[in-house]
């Protein structure tokens, strides 16, 4: 058994409850976050030699004004 399940396992209900609602609550923030990125200019990641543009951000490039 892992240290994180061992971990687990000795949090409380009120702990475990807690934990849930800020890990939901993080996650849809950042899923807003993102979402409203992607909406209002454009999304553009960069990760070693992968580029990735969604939105206005790409159309901005192609066109060779971003």
């Amino acid at each position: 058994m892992s240290n994180l399940v061992r971990w687990w396992e000795r949090r409380s209900d009120g702990e475990k409850l807690a934990l849930g609602i800020v890990g939901g609550l993080a996650a849809v923030a950042t899923g807003g976050a993102l979402a409203y990125a992607i909406a209002a200019e454009g999304l553009v990641v960069a990760s070693g030699g992968t580029l990735i543009v969604v939105g206005k951000a790409a159309t901005k490039m192609l066109r060779g004004r971003g």
